[in-house]
């Protein structure tokens, strides 16, 4: 965050509040994806940060010659809206269960729709069987017959 260089593109001032947003987003990334399990006073703590990151959002610019939002109220996504409403009941379960939400991360599978995706819309006929043959090869090459170690 600290090599954005927005100041350079928004001005000075403008700048600095986009990067402090970033900065404080950073923070509560950072904290929900550690590896640590959160006390129950650190959920409420990263509750209470994530509600005051979304109000920054979408608040008036403090600058006066621009009286915008910082972003669309639009921005507030089903994503955002599960960081404020859903995440600290999550980390709550992960707690209870003595494992981090780390573990619990859906981002291969997000990749793994990501590269099927690439895959369907780069073939021109029959690309659901190809992309099954594909699969099936994968399959086959990594679990039922998997390249010998060296």
């Amino acid at each position: 965050a600290e090599y954005m260089g927005v100041e350079n593109i928004l001005g000075k001032e403008r700048g600095e509040e986009v990067k402090q947003l970033w900065k404080n987003f950073l923070d509560i990334y950072d904290t929900i994806s550690a590896e640590k399990i959160l006390t129950d006073q650190e959920i409420s703590n990263l509750s209470e940060k994530t509600k005051s990151w979304i109000e920054n959002l979408i608040k008036e610019s403090s600058l006066k010659e621009e009286s915008r939002e910082m972003y669309s109220s639009k921005c507030i996504t089903p994503y955002v809206h599960a960081l404020l409403y859903h995440v600290p009941e999550m980390l709550r379960v992960c707690r209870s269960l003595n494992l981090p939400l780390k573990y619990f991360s859906c981002e291969s599978i997000e990749k793994k729709n990501h590269l099927d995706c690439v895959s369907y819309f780069r073939k021109t006929k029959n690309s659901i069987l190809e992309l099954m043959q594909v699969e099936l090869r994968i399959f086959y090459l990594t679990i039922i017959n998997p390249p010998p170690h060296t």
